[in-house]
């Protein structure tokens, strides 16, 4: 078993690019092996503001979660109007959603239609699959709200069968 977490994610800071890696002893020493193919160089600077996050980890980790959570509950709104369309897999503590494709459509088209749009999603393509992408939902309400308006048109033109629209309108 391994575990892989970070600084990036859990407490919202991903300027500082340092996570840890828990398992085996040989899978943790390859780990670390590679390290210079993710990272330039950790700096005193960098390890000395991460040293301080995680002297203060829980505060990070429950104010990253009180600040995501009005995001997760659009995005959860706006799945639900979709049903056939998407299936949301529900976020674990990250400030991101999998969103899971019933369409047929590949990600990385849907993906590209979004980007035309001016939303930017990351394809399942990206990270091994073509069945989904992803959408980060760690901003302010109304720039979540903005983006899902978007994505609306984007994933069908005519909208969500059944009612309003998801975003809060």
């Amino acid at each position: 078993m391994v575990s892989v977490s970070g600084l990036s994610r859990t407490c919202g800071l991903p300027g500082l690019r340092t996570g840890w890696v828990y398992g085996a002893p040989q899978v943790a020493e390859a780990c670390a092996e590679r390290t210079f193919l993710t990272s330039i160089a950790n700096t005193v600077l960098r390890e000395a503001l991460a040293c301080s996050a995680l002297d203060r980890y829980e505060d990070y980790v429950r104010e990253c979660h009180r600040l995501c959570a009005p995001g997760v509950g659009l995005v959860e709104r706006w799945a639900a109007c979709y049903p056939d369309a998407v299936r949301l897999v529900p976020p674990q503590g990250m400030p991101f959603a999998w969103i899971q494709l019933r369409t047929g459509e590949s990600s990385l088209a849907l993906c590209r239609r979004a980007l035309e749009a001016g939303l930017l999603l990351t394809p399942g393509e990206t990270m091994g699959s073509d069945a989904g992408f992803r959408l980060g939902f760690d901003r302010d309400v109304d720039t979540v709200a903005g983006g899902l308006r978007r994505l609306d048109t984007v994933l069908l033109p005519d909208g969500p069968s059944g009612g309003d629209g998801p975003s809060g309108d």
